[in-house]
């Protein structure tokens, strides 16, 4: 078991529990078992390196920047019959790192690995049984073994990486040359110094990836490699960084007003242009009601910024629900979810003359308006956005073990909504009660406000 004088020292804080450890360098840290997760839990920065943590509960705690090099973690076995294991399940773990560690029995289900160099971590590029990943690895880029031993050994020869999720990974000075990257997700990816000469980049994900300092004499857009940029030189050092460190931006504004089938519609808008235009890789990022009421998107090139910002405004146009059918839709919208067939003649009466006859919802997922609608992970990206802001804004301001608990709540809404999984996302939204409802109508988060309100209120 822990040392009882040891914790008392940590939940003083990190401020005092690090000081405490560098004038006591050589003491033997003992946090066996210990209970040092929940909500609100704030360990960012904290020394526990070469520490004894075996079977420590992290679960859902802050520990961004953590030192856990040459720790002692895993299974620890309190008698014959309990067996206790480390676990960072849901925990944020951003550049912490783990040196010289066996994680071979830890768990990190749905915890944020962002930024984690794991070439000197040992024991998580075992061949495990599949149950064993799916448990210890759930809603990780380490759930997918190939990304695993990308990340472990750095060797990108023989592992594909086509439509890979690196979201967050570390891949600072990797080799990534004449890579096929097609369809990879590098959103918050970090590669600096690293060298992607000749790879392509089509339709990847790269909102927030780090590249300072990487190398690249040339790059191809385009599926198939075909078409070379620079087309007759070479990148000049330094170019590369300029030119691609933030994708391009630009917004549109709602001169006519904000409402909360507006994201419904721009999902359909962004969809309807990437299949005309897959070469823009638009997308839609952010929604604002600050000021002006405006949506922001991204492409993958400024070249093709004007015109698709062109098109934006023309198909959203073209589609934008009148002003007049704006509450009944938005009530048929949310009635979809307990009566479908009712919810789609309303649709029909009131938008089908502006945008089509065909609407296509499909089953357990959010509905959408529009001609040929049909639900996708857009709409449940937006979602995701507003629950992240709004789990962010309950767990800053909770000061009750209830709303700590409907915090929780929105969290495990949010991971269900990442999952597209309606049903037992409104089941969490539905716990989370009427002060998650007043924080995300404080903030302006409006489609989860519609969600809440269908679900504590019945409106």
């Amino acid at each position: 078991m822990a040392d009882r004088k040891q914790l008392k020292i940590l939940k003083q804080g990190v401020e005092a529990w690090n000081a405490w450890r560098e004038e006591h360098p050589d003491a033997k840290i003992d946090l066996r078992r210990a209970e040092l997760g929940g909500f609100g839990t704030d360990w960012r920065g904290a020394n526990f390196q070469n520490a004894d943590i075996r079977g420590a509960n992290f679960r859902f705690a802050s520990l961004e920047g953590v030192n856990f090099n040459g720790a002692n973690l895993g299974l620890y076995q309190g008698s014959r019959t309990h067996i206790y294991i480390t676990c960072f399940d849901y925990s944020d773990l951003t550049g912490a790192s783990f040196d010289n560690v066996f994680l071979d029995n830890v768990s990190f289900s749905h915890a944020t690995l962002d930024h984690i160099p794991w070439r000197d971590v040992q024991g998580i590029n075992e061949d495990d049984p599949e149950w064993l990943d799916e448990h210890r690895f759930n809603n990780t880029i380490l759930a997918d073994r190939d990304v695993r031993k990308l990340l472990v050994s750095g060797n990108v020869e023989t592992i594909p990486l086509y439509e890979k999720n690196l979201q967050g990974a570390y891949l600072v000075e990797f080799d990534l040359r004449d890579q096929y990257l097609s369809g990879t997700d590098l959103r918050k990816a970090n590669l600096s110094g690293a060298d992607i000469t000749g790879s392509i980049l089509y339709n990847t994900a790269r909102e927030n990836w780090i590249i300072d300092d990487i190398r690249c004499d040339y790059i191809y857009w385009d599926e198939f490699g075909q078409k070379r940029t620079p087309s007759d030189r070479d990148f000049r050092p330094g170019e590369f960084e300029e030119l691609y460190k933030q994708l391009p931006t630009f917004e549109y504004i709602f001169e006519q007003g904000f409402t909360p089938l507006d994201p419904l519609v721009m999902d359909r808008v962004v969809q309807a242009i990437n299949e005309r235009h897959k070469e823009f890789k638009l997308d839609l990022i952010n929604f604002d009601k600050r000021g002006e009421p405006h949506a922001t998107f991204t492409v993958c090139q400024l070249d093709f910024v004007d015109t698709a910002k062109e098109q934006v405004s023309a198909v959203y146009e073209a589609n934008r629900i009148q002003p007049e059918n704006q509450d009944q839709l938005m009530a048929a919208f949310m009635g979809l979810i307990e009566n479908q067939s009712k919810s789609l003649d309303i649709i029909k009466q009131l938008g089908g003359s502006k945008m089509g006859d065909t609407y296509n919802i499909s089953g357990g997922q959010v509905g959408a308006v529009g001609k040929s609608a049909i639900s996708t992970g857009n709409t449940f990206q937006q979602i995701v956005t507003d629950l992240s802001r709004l789990h962010e804004e309950m767990q800053r301001t909770a000061s009750t073990p209830e709303q700590q608990a409907a915090a929780q709540d929105v969290a495990k809404a949010e991971q269900a909504a990442r999952q597209e999984d309606e049903s037992t996302m409104r089941q969490h939204l539905k716990s989370a009660g009427q002060w998650a409802l007043d924080c995300a109508q404080q903030i302006g988060t409006d489609v989860v406000t519609e969600y809440l309100k269908k679900m504590t209120t019945g409106m």
